[in-house]
């Protein structure tokens, strides 16, 4: 898909990348650098180790050797930039949401007409984001469809040609799916991209959380009887799978879903100085909006109104359900837009008080 070259400069920039090396202290696996040439290579070479007066050693760049790396074809390799970075967490977020699966955005860094992975495949669908520079792709077909994860060892020969070969430049993005065999050569020109990988929920996932539940069935639970004993193995292999048949009844794809999205990554999301002392309460002006990529199932009951969200249960005053409902929506509001829609009903001390609550328990994060 084309896109201006401006497209995705509130992501990421070399200037974001720039400042992340300066001022993170990052490590191998987190931070690494691929070379087709040598795979093998040690991980550390790229970096100087330190010792501080009270014995503690660590790791940063070097900067001079990782540019001579750099400058022989390696790739600068990012891990999980979308825990650093806001506005690549905002957009894992919204994913997350959509797939019901918790992304994760690398980022890659090459210079010069350099391959440094070779063709493969990954099990996962990829969301490539082409942020500065030029990169020449070739994508092949799969050789197995839909493979999972545990094929990587038999789902090793590409196909002969590929059925596409395009260049991506700036604001550009592709999509490749779960399977299909690709590989990426920089132009002359520094290239700059994101991956977005994606992890989908498949049958297979499916099933090993019905066997989860089944498991609540005592004849689940049971010793197999020993492999001699033919007829008692026969018994079992009947009365196993009118267990696991009962378990698919009952467990549907629908309620697997609504359990794994209770489930999504909620990143560490301080509050302060909010969320600690219930004496300082958030600012009229301060906006907050539900954490991360939560999904908030919000109940009622004779005295209470019940939250639950990534397998937690919070309990509030019962008088509190219709605040929640707004404020756990996932749109941004003020204390003052919040205080204004539920002026005839509850008072202002008690919503900034529950706004605190779930600043404090990590329900609610603060929002520029």
């Amino acid at each position: 898909m084309r896109g201006s070259r401006t497209r995705f400069d509130q992501l990421f920039s070399w200037t974001v990348l720039n400042q992340t090396l300066a001022t993170q202290r990052l490590q191998p696996p987190r931070l690494r650098i691929a070379m087709k040439s040598r795979p093998q290579a040690d991980a550390y070479a790229a970096f100087e180790r330190f010792a501080t007066r009270t014995g503690e050693h660590y790791s940063r760049i070097d900067t001079e050797q990782l540019n001579q790396l750099l400058a022989q074809g390696a790739t600068l390799v990012l891990s999980a930039m979308d825990e650093i970075h806001p506005p690549l967490q905002r957009l894992c977020e919204d994913f997350a949401r959509f797939f019901v699966v918790d992304p994760q955005i690398n980022v890659y860094a090459s210079w010069g007409h350099s391959e440094s992975f070779g063709v493969h495949w990954d099990a996962h669908d990829v969301f490539v984001l082409q942020i500065a520079g030029v990169k020449e792709w070739k994508i092949y077909g799969p050789t197995r469809q839909a493979p999972l994860f545990s094929d990587k060892s038999s789902n090793v020969r590409p196909p002969r040609k590929p059925l596409k070969s395009l260049t991506l430049r700036a604001g550009d993005l592709l999509y490749i799916p779960r399977g299909h065999w690709h590989t990426a050569v920089s132009h002359d020109s520094p290239s700059l991209h994101l991956s977005l990988g994606i992890s989908a929920l498949t049958g297979a996932d499916y099933y090993s959380w019905v066997v989860e539940q089944a498991c609540e069935s005592l004849r689940a639970r049971q010793d197999l009887p020993l492999a001699a004993n033919l007829a008692a193995l026969s018994e079992a292999h009947i009365a196993l799978s009118a267990v696991l048949n009962s378990s698919i009844a009952q467990h549907t794809p629908r309620e697997f879903l609504a359990h794994h999205r209770s489930l999504l990554r909620r990143l560490p999301s301080p509050a302060f100085p909010f969320g600690v002392s219930s004496t300082q309460l958030p600012t009229l002006d301060q906006r907050v909006q539900l954490a991360g990529a939560l999904i908030a199932q919000i109940t009622t009951a004779a005295r209470s109104a019940v939250v639950e969200a990534q397998g937690s249960t919070y309990t509030f005053a019962l008088k509190a359900a219709p605040a929640l409902n707004l404020l756990l929506n996932g749109k941004i509001h003020t204390v003052r837009q919040v205080i204004r829609r539920f002026s005839g009903s509850l008072r202002s001390t008690f919503l900034r008080s529950l706004i605190h609550e779930l600043l404090a328990c990590g329900l609610l994060r603060l929002r520029d």
